[in-house]
């Protein structure tokens, strides 16, 4: 049976047909008790220069392009398996529709791939990650984010006891990162990724 979170038909035609879901999820975080601008703070993290080759997989609607282009890069190519969301993403520079597991680019053709908030929609986690491993330059970087594993917890806790006090048989379901976080990514990457190094935003 397919999960919810990595069924290919939900998540191009209903979960992110378009970015309004997307949006409205990036709207919980403006009520952090210590807000930030993850984007800026991830890309803070990678090394950026001119002429570096960019591949943004599972792209959405741009966000992290418009923050490339924001910072003087255009070289930076937008990825999602969503078509609805390339064509939103292309605003901000070019976009291709592809699945992670598959891409459709040259062996080493990128210096880094940026896979922000989307590993756990791929149905097989290490067929992305040897994707990401195979396209990028030796020497180049591959940028995953991840939640931890207690993302959102207390607000779910809280939707939970609601949903079971109006229909006991039902809940929110397991959590899109449940199958792969900060903490378990290691099983994952061991043989795909070398020289991982991790920075954390708490």
């Amino acid at each position: 049976m397919t999960e919810a979170n990595t069924d290919r038909e939900r998540l191009q035609h209903d979960a992110y047909a378009d970015s309004g879901r997307l949006r409205q999820r990036y709207g919980l975080h403006t009520f952090a008790r210590r807000g930030v601008d993850f984007p800026e703070w991830a890309l803070d993290h990678v090394e950026l220069r001119p002429g570096r080759r960019i591949l943004d997989v599972g792209c959405g609607h741009g966000a992290y392009l418009q923050r490339l282009v924001d910072r003087g890069y255009s070289e930076g190519v937008g990825a999602d398996l969503s078509f609805g969301m390339a064509t939103e993403a292309r605003e901000h520079g070019p976009t291709i529709v592809v699945d992670a597991q598959s891409l459709p680019i040259a062996d080493r053709a990128v210096d880094l791939v940026l896979a922000m908030h989307m590993l756990y929609h791929v149905p097989d986690v290490a067929a992305g990650l040897r994707e990401f491993a195979r396209v990028v330059v030796d020497g180049g970087t591959v940028a995953v984010a991840l939640n931890g594993e207690r993302h959102l917890g207390e607000l779910r806790a809280l939707l939970d006891a609601a949903l079971v006090r109006v229909d006991h048989s039902r809940s929110l379901g397991p959590r899109s990162h449940e199958r792969v976080n900060l903490t378990n990514l290691d099983q994952f990457v061991a043989d795909e990724l070398t020289e991982v190094a991790r920075f954390i935003h708490e």
